[in-house]
C-alpha cells in the first residue's frame, strides 16, 4: 500500500512540475528568439540608414529637396524592418504548420486535412471581409 501511495504522489508531482518546466522553457526560448530577431532588425536598420545616407551624399544638392533623404531614413527603413520581421515569421510558421500536419497525420491519418480546409476557408472569408 505504501508503494502505491508513493507512486501516486510521484505522479501527482509530475503533473504539477512538468508543465511548469515546459512553460518556463518555452518562455525562455521565446525570449531568446525575439532577442535575436530584434538584433537582426536593428542591424538591418543600421545598414539601410547608412546606405541611404551614402546615396544622399552622392546626389547633387540642386536636384533633391532637403527632407527627401530624411523621409526615406525614417519611414521606409521602419517599413522594411517590419516587413523583414513578418517575412521571417511567415516562413517559420509555414514550417511549423507542415510539421504539425505531419504529426497529426501520423495519429489520425487522412482526417488531418480537415484543419487545413477549415483554416483556408476562414482565411478566405476574413480576407473578403477586410477587403470590403
Amino acid at each position: 500500500m505504501r508503494s502505491y501511495l508513493l507512486a501516486w504522489r510521484y505522479n501527482a508531482l509530475n503533473l504539477l512540475y512538468l508543465p511548469s518546466i515546459a512553460d518556463i522553457t518555452l518562455q525562455i526560448s521565446a525570449g531568446i528568439y525575439w532577442h535575436i530577431v530584434n538584433r537582426i532588425m536593428i542591424m538591418v536598420r543600421g545598414n539601410l540608414v547608412s546606405l541611404i545616407y551614402a546615396k544622399s551624399l552622392e546626389l547633387s544638392a540642386v536636384s533633391v529637396e532637403d527632407s527627401a533623404s530624411v523621409t526615406l531614413m525614417s519611414t521606409d527603413v521602419e517599413n522594411a524592418m517590419l516587413g523583414f520581421g513578418d517575412l521571417h515569421e511567415t516562413w517559420a510558421n509555414l514550417v511549423q504548420i507542415g510539421i504539425a500536419m505531419w504529426l497529426l497525420e501520423l495519429q489520425i491519418s487522412w482526417a488531418c486535412i480537415a484543419p487545413i480546409i477549415i483554416s483556408v476557408g476562414m482565411l478566405s472569408i476574413l480576407s473578403n471581409i477586410t477587403v470590403t
